[in-house]
Protein backbone atom coordinates (compact mmCIF):
# COMPACT_ATOMS: atom_id res chain seq x y z
CA UNK A 1 0.00 0.00 0.00
CA UNK A 2 2.86 2.47 0.52
CA UNK A 3 4.15 1.90 -2.65
CA UNK A 4 1.05 3.27 -4.31
CA UNK A 5 1.10 5.97 -2.62
CA UNK A 6 4.59 6.91 -4.23
CA UNK A 7 2.65 6.18 -8.02
CA UNK A 8 0.64 9.73 -8.51
CA UNK A 9 -2.32 10.00 -11.52
CA UNK A 10 -0.24 9.70 -14.38
CA UNK A 11 1.78 6.31 -13.24
CA UNK A 12 5.27 8.62 -11.93
CA UNK A 13 6.98 7.63 -8.97
CA UNK A 14 7.28 11.04 -6.91
CA UNK A 15 8.56 11.22 -3.74
CA UNK A 16 6.18 11.17 -0.52
CA UNK A 17 6.13 13.40 2.50
CA UNK A 18 6.26 11.76 6.12
CA UNK A 19 2.64 13.01 6.78
CA UNK A 20 1.43 10.67 3.53
CA UNK A 21 2.58 7.39 5.26
CA UNK A 22 2.70 8.13 9.09
CA UNK A 23 0.45 7.10 11.87
CA UNK A 24 -2.42 9.90 12.29
CA UNK A 25 -3.18 8.07 15.47
CA UNK A 26 -0.92 8.35 18.39
CA UNK A 27 -0.75 7.24 22.30
CA UNK A 28 0.77 10.11 24.61
CA UNK A 29 1.33 10.02 28.74
CA UNK A 30 2.61 12.64 30.90
CA UNK A 31 6.21 12.21 31.89
CA UNK A 32 5.54 11.31 35.37
CA UNK A 33 3.45 8.63 34.72
CA UNK A 34 3.79 4.96 35.51
CA UNK A 35 4.57 1.60 33.57
CA UNK A 36 1.04 0.32 34.59
CA UNK A 37 -0.31 3.62 33.17
CA UNK A 38 1.75 2.86 29.83
CA UNK A 39 -0.12 -0.64 29.96
CA UNK A 40 -3.22 0.76 30.07
CA UNK A 41 -2.94 3.34 27.64
CA UNK A 42 -1.59 1.07 25.03
CA UNK A 43 -4.22 -1.89 25.37
CA UNK A 44 -7.12 0.74 25.72
CA UNK A 45 -6.18 2.57 22.36
CA UNK A 46 -4.41 -1.17 20.48
CA UNK A 47 -1.18 1.05 20.33
CA UNK A 48 2.27 -0.51 19.55
CA UNK A 49 4.36 2.55 21.15
CA UNK A 50 3.27 5.20 23.99
CA UNK A 51 4.71 8.84 23.00
CA UNK A 52 6.41 10.45 26.85
CA UNK A 53 5.32 14.09 26.65
CA UNK A 54 6.69 16.72 28.92
CA UNK A 55 4.95 20.20 28.98
CA UNK A 56 3.78 19.12 25.49
CA UNK A 57 6.48 18.67 23.92
CA UNK A 58 7.36 14.61 23.31
CA UNK A 59 10.66 13.77 25.18
CA UNK A 60 10.71 9.83 24.91
CA UNK A 61 9.00 6.59 23.79
CA UNK A 62 7.84 3.49 25.48
CA UNK A 63 7.47 0.12 22.97
CA UNK A 64 4.82 -2.62 24.28
CA UNK A 65 8.20 -4.66 23.70
CA UNK A 66 9.36 -2.41 26.27
CA UNK A 67 7.13 -2.78 28.73
CA UNK A 68 6.85 -6.67 28.50
CA UNK A 69 11.08 -6.31 29.00
CA UNK A 70 10.93 -4.13 31.83
CA UNK A 71 7.43 -5.61 33.24
CA UNK A 72 7.98 -9.51 32.67
CA UNK A 73 11.29 -10.37 32.23
CA UNK A 74 13.08 -7.37 34.52
CA UNK A 75 10.08 -7.73 37.17
CA UNK A 76 10.36 -4.12 37.32
CA UNK A 77 7.31 -2.82 39.81
CA UNK A 78 4.39 -1.27 36.98
CA UNK A 79 3.23 0.80 39.92
CA UNK A 80 6.32 2.33 41.60
CA UNK A 81 8.39 2.45 38.09
CA UNK A 82 7.49 5.92 36.22
CA UNK A 83 8.35 6.42 32.46
CA UNK A 84 10.36 8.71 32.33
CA UNK A 85 13.06 6.29 34.41
CA UNK A 86 12.74 4.29 31.31
CA UNK A 87 11.88 5.59 27.80
CA UNK A 88 14.25 5.90 25.31
CA UNK A 89 15.06 9.06 24.77
CA UNK A 90 15.73 12.13 22.83
CA UNK A 91 12.69 11.32 20.29
CA UNK A 92 13.48 11.62 16.63
CA UNK A 93 10.94 13.97 14.87
CA UNK A 94 10.83 15.11 11.81
CA UNK A 95 8.20 17.84 10.09
CA UNK A 96 5.46 16.11 8.59
CA UNK A 97 6.32 17.86 5.07
CA UNK A 98 9.34 16.72 4.87
CA UNK A 99 9.98 13.97 1.83
CA UNK A 100 10.32 10.03 3.45
CA UNK A 101 13.18 9.36 1.92
CA UNK A 102 15.16 12.33 3.19
CA UNK A 103 13.68 11.76 7.12
CA UNK A 104 14.81 8.31 7.03
CA UNK A 105 18.32 9.03 5.99
CA UNK A 106 18.32 11.86 8.75
CA UNK A 107 16.56 8.96 11.31
CA UNK A 108 19.14 6.40 9.72
CA UNK A 109 22.50 8.92 10.35
CA UNK A 110 21.31 9.21 13.86
CA UNK A 111 20.87 5.72 14.64
CA UNK A 112 24.90 5.39 13.13
CA UNK A 113 26.08 8.25 15.15
CA UNK A 114 24.27 7.14 18.16
CA UNK A 115 25.04 3.45 18.11
CA UNK A 116 28.64 3.76 16.95
CA UNK A 117 30.76 6.96 18.33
Amino acid sequence: MAFAKMINTFGMFFMPKVKDLMTKSICTLDINASLNDALLALSEDNMRSVVIMDGGKPVGILTRRDLINLVYIKKMDAEKTIVSEVMSHPVITVDYNENIFKAYERWFKIILETNYS
